[in-house]
């Protein structure tokens, strides 16, 4: 896997920690993010 530096909103970033803050057990924040963008680009 490659690693990709990416700049984030301080919204996004906010809505990541509160992705994560509801899951169990907690994703890295690289594991959501990846599960976002996977989710988003399959549809």
């Amino acid at each position: 896997m490659s690693a990709t530096t990416i700049t984030l909103t301080p919204e996004i970033s906010e809505a990541i920690d509160r992705f994560i803050a509801g899951q169990e057990p907690k994703p890295s924040r690289d594991e959501a993010v990846n599960a976002a963008l996977g989710d988003w680009l399959s549809h």
